[in-house]
């Protein structure tokens, strides 16, 4: 993978002290976040009714009415996320 940079989950006593606490496992961020989603989405799936479940959140957002500039703020807010969530394994 040329000019891709991978990142993985590590142990955090690893990253905070070396190997004299742990060996420094680590698991694919890609492999590990796509695995946890899909997890998710077959629970979803075996628990909930989608039609029922659409039904319920258009009757809750139709009562709620978002600021005008709710979206960008939202978006900002998962720019900086991101941000934050890798910026701790590159140090």
């Amino acid at each position: 993978m040329r000019g891709r940079i991978q990142s993985h989950y590590v142990c955090g006593g690893y990253v905070a002290s070396g190997r004299g606490v742990c060996e420094g496992f680590r698991v694919a961020t890609a492999f590990l976040d796509g695995t946890v989603i899909n997890g998710i989405q077959k629970r979803i799936d075996l628990v909930l009714n989608p039609e029922e479940l659409r039904r319920r959140l258009s009757g809750m957002l139709s009562q709620e009415s978002a600021p005008a500039d709710a979206v960008p703020q939202i978006q900002t807010r998962l720019v900086e996320t991101r941000r934050g969530s890798t910026a701790w394994w590159r140090r």
